[in-house]
């Protein structure tokens, strides 16, 4: 039972909070929200798994045949997607990575995939011939979506989890130039889920003066393919946006709002990730325990008010606030922010990489309980 509704899909429901630390009480999902569950040894053991769980002085033991049956348990019920800016191959050509680098990639895609479940990961500047290495992080059953005509952006998603998946690249134009920045992908998942994803990466201000006005064209067209689908679509639109959640580009050109209740009353988009600015944590909680950052994207040239952005988001469709269908899980959506890839100390990315991952979550329906 969770606020007056009750699972559709059954009631053995667990998720894993994994902004959280390897060890910390993680929530279980059914029935209320005041159950909590110490899996440490989820994330580590290949055999038997025994997890307590219990509040207060009460507990019982839920036994589980492997690691592998416990993620596929929760992520069959839950539907876990991410996005993270590798910066292995800028624009798609490839370039000389060293070992060290490499092995911190791998293992931060093992962790997506194996510890938290991501059922659909995307990744930004990757190159044709990173995929087998991207595939090789993990034990999984992945596939791959790649294009020669869209260089950078690569999907890793698991085979066992989906039952279709279609591609195709969204072509704009800005003076008469051909800008592809945007793969749309329709996937069909086990449980009955059905999405429209948009997956983008938009040019930086790094390349010219004209970024924001090529940012905007992106953004106009990319409104038009949305508001272009059915008013039931359920979408989401991830990547590196080179632009914050306040930006008119994000907010007037996606009409993406920061109000749920805006988004659903217009039939706008939905950002969460309003909620991600600024400190990820508070200064007690820096104190007591290990540095987060305030951002996604970390700067290393000085001199600005700030040296951390937030343009790495999470967008979607009203149809995906409506609980009595698949919906965001918003306690869930995170800024991934974990050794290898970050300093514990600082929160920072480490040298060799500036962007750290957002992950996402969605629900599957609830329905109203009676007398509720």
């Amino acid at each position: 039972m969770v606020d007056g509704y009750e699972l559709l899909s059954g009631s053995c429901d667990f998720f894993v909070p994994y902004n959280r630390r390897l060890g910390d009480p993680l929530h279980l999902g059914d029935f209320n929200g005041d159950s909590f569950v110490d899996i440490a040894t989820v994330n580590r053991a290949r055999d038997d798994v025994s997890i307590i769980m219990g509040f207060g002085s009460s507990c019982e033991d839920l036994r589980l045949a492997s690691q592998d049956s416990a993620i596929i348990s929760a992520a069959m019920k839950r539907f876990w997607f991410a996005w993270w800016n590798t910066g292995l191959s800028p624009n798609g050509k490839q370039r000389q990575t060293s070992p060290e680098r490499w092995e911190v990639v791998k293992e931060v895609i093992r962790s997506l995939i194996d510890d938290c479940g991501i059922c659909f990961l995307s990744l930004g500047e990757v190159a044709e011939r990173d995929i087998p290495q991207l595939l090789g992080a993990s034990a999984a059953p992945l596939c791959e979506l790649y294009d020669d005509s869209l260089p950078g952006i690569a999907i890793v998603y698991r085979s066992d989890m989906t039952r279709s998946v279609k591609q195709r690249i969204l072509t704009s134009y800005y003076l008469r130039n051909r800008l592809r920045r945007c793969l749309h992908v329709e996937l069909s998942a086990n449980n009955a889920l059905n999405l429209h994803l948009f997956v983008l990466h938009w040019p930086s201000d790094a390349y010219g003066n004209d970024g924001p006005l090529k940012r905007a064209r992106l953004a106009e067209d990319l409104r038009q393919e949305l508001d272009d689908l059915d008013v039931t679509a359920q979408a989401i639109v991830l990547g590196d946006f080179n632009e914050e959640p306040f930006s008119s580009v994000i907010s007037q050109g996606l009409e993406a709002s920061r109000s749920r209740e805006r988004a659903r009353k217009k039939r706008l988009r939905y950002n969460p990730c309003w909620r991600q600015l600024g400190e990820q944590q508070s200064l007690q909680a820096e104190i007591s325990g290990v540095r987060l950052g305030a951002g996604t994207y970390y700067y290393r040239q000085s001199g600005a008010e700030t040296q951390w952005y937030n343009f790495d988001q999470i967008l979607l469709s009203s149809s995906l606030l409506d609980p009595q269908r698949w919906h965001l899980f918003e306690d869930e959506l995170s800024i991934w922010c974990k050794p290898p890839l970050s300093n514990d100390k600082t929160g920072k990315p480490n040298s060799k990489f500036d962007h750290l991952p957002v992950l996402g979550c969605l629900h599957p329906p609830l329905t109203r309980t009676s007398g509720s």
